[in-house]
């Protein structure tokens, strides 16, 4: 368990499936529900999926920051990270911590999803992590209270127009604005 720039999360190597199913089991989630990847670059994000101009054109604003992209997955990705649909969801925190944790993996990418139950408010504190995990998390690092205390915002790219999934701290507004 990490901070991030956002809220804390629970992560593990995105092609180690049995640590993948375990951060599944620990926060309760359905498995039909996909797990996002923290990178520590564009070119990282090329290793789980396919970057459009749009996307990229978003990456280059908004990355390292608060914005996660769904995107078509590449072949390589597996199915259990993305619950089994043909994307994935895809951020560079404005996190050094986080993005230190994913140099040191071979794809540059770490599972990113939010350190809580499923369905409980995401922690920004690595003692709110430690009330709703406990001890079944291996390490938590702790990096204070995080810097924007709400999630990312979520906009999906797989068809022609941008889609907001969620809306965190990046308004949709502002978004569409830098698009035009």
């Amino acid at each position: 368990m990490y901070p991030t720039d956002t809220v804390y999360g629970i992560g593990c190597d995105p092609f180690n499936i049995i640590s993948v199913k375990r951060i599944y089991e620990i926060k309760k989630r359905n498995i039909k529900k996909g797990l996002p990847i923290l990178v520590n670059s564009i070119e990282s994000a090329e290793n789980f999926a396919i970057i459009t101009k749009l996307a990229k054109k978003l990456m280059e604003k908004f990355w390292p920051g608060q914005l996660t992209i769904v995107l078509p997955k590449k072949n390589n990705v597996p199915e259990i990270i993305s619950g089994g649909i043909k994307t994935i969801a895809i951020r560079q925190p404005n996190s050094l911590i986080t993005r230190l944790l994913a140099n040191e993996l071979d794809s540059g990418g770490i599972i990113g999803t939010s350190a809580n139950l499923s369905g409980l408010p995401p922690p920004i504190s690595v003692n709110e992590a430690i009330n709703q995990l406990g001890e079944k998390v291996d390490y938590y690092i702790d990096g204070g209270i995080t810097d924007k205390k709400v999630p990312s915002t979520i906009i999906d790219l797989t068809e022609n127009k941008p889609k907001l999934l969620r809306e965190g701290s990046i308004p949709f507004e502002e978004i569409k604005r830098f698009l035009g």
